[in-house]
């Protein structure tokens, strides 16, 4: 019997590839509905949270207008990046073969700039 096993490793190892991947297969077909279900908790808890603050709101009379949602084509950002790069070699002398150095130099600068509009104004 177990001379049987030790001649058939290749099948072994080829049952346990598939097994391999039907696992992962499901693994990623499910992600989907995990994405899903992570999504709604978000979207309940948001909209809990709205409605409690509409309820405070009203309780307190205070004035102003509560939106339920994000539109970020409002938004407006620019960004520049300029990167500066220099390099110096050098071969010293010392030793039956001399030292080579080489010395780099990186500077990187961003600068970015967001306007953000309310809805109200985005007209």
């Amino acid at each position: 019997m177990l001379w049987q096993m030790r001649r058939n490793k290749a099948q072994i190892f080829t049952e346990h590839v598939i097994i391999y991947f039907i696992a992962i297969g499901i693994v990623v077909s499910m992600s989907i509905y995990m994405v899903r279900a992570l999504q709604s908790r978000i979207y309940d808890a948001r909209k809990y949270m709205i409605n409690t603050v509409k309820a405070t709101k009203l309780a307190t009379g205070a004035v102003g207008k509560l939106r339920l949602e994000y539109e970020p084509y409002y938004a407006n950002s620019e960004s520049f990046t300029n990167r500066e790069v220099s390099e110096q070699e050098q071969l010293l002398g010392g030793g039956r073969t001399g030292v080579f150095r080489k010395v780099f130099d990186n500077v990187t600068t961003s600068t970015g700039v967001t306007l953000q509009l309310p809805p109200v104004n985005a007209d």
